[in-house]
């Protein structure tokens, strides 16, 4: 799953941006997700978690992006930029000494608005339920931090990733034209947030199925 706000999925349609694309669940800087590996049972540990991405992370955060995006990467620099900025957040879903996946969230201070930048799931890990694992985190710490709306981008070709984001309660409410490297447009995703009391306290590692 890839998708990018430019947001990504490891589903993204060939000739299309990731933005908001899934395989697997949910994401958004909209770059085409490149081919990835069959799944190979021993490379993908029984059990996984979610948790906030630290400074070791960074290498196997660069291999992610070149696996799963085959445009509108995030440089290394970018990622780098995302780990130390106080208005992102950035979750990495592990298998064991594996990187499953990864989630960008930016939320600006006392902004009531977050933007699900990018999201994106190792082909090897596919059906794994990464995705929505890293989706639900991402609204979890939306609302901790104090939003009430969650926003994202999608490649317009991205059906499988649009599918997901209505049925996690996203609504489409506008477009961007020839946003992606590839012309394409990006729909525009929102969905409201409930707020920290009634979702519990956000997730800084959680279990994935």
């Amino acid at each position: 799953m890839a998708t990018r706000s430019r947001s990504r999925d490891d589903t993204v349609p060939s000739g299309g941006g990731a933005a908001g694309g899934e395989t697997d669940a949910g994401e958004s800087n909209g770059g085409e997700a490149a081919d990835g590996p069959p799944l190979q049972a021993a490379a993908i540990a029984v059990r996984s978690a979610v948790r906030l991405a630290v400074s070791a992370d960074l290498d196997a955060l660069v291999a992610l992006e070149q696996a799963v995006f085959a445009t509108d990467r995030m440089s290394r620099q970018s990622i780098r930029r995302f780990l130390s900025s106080p208005s992102a957040v950035v979750l990495v879903a592990r298998t064991q000494d594996d990187l499953a996946g990864a989630a960008v969230l930016l939320v600006r201070n006392r902004s009531t608005v977050a933007r699900l930048y990018s999201i994106a799931v190792d082909p090897r890990a596919a059906g794994r339920g990464v995705g929505p694992a890293l989706l639900e985190a991402v609204e979890s710490s939306a609302a901790a931090r104090g939003a009430t709306r969650i926003r994202l981008e999608v490649h317009e070709h991205n059906a499988r990733a649009i599918a997901r984001y209505h049925k996690a309660g996203y609504r489409q409410f506008g477009r961007h034209a020839r946003y992606y490297e590839d012309q394409g447009d990006a729909l525009r995703f929102e969905k409201m947030l409930a707020p920290p009391s009634d979702r519990g306290v956000a997730p800084v590692a959680r279990p994935l199925p």
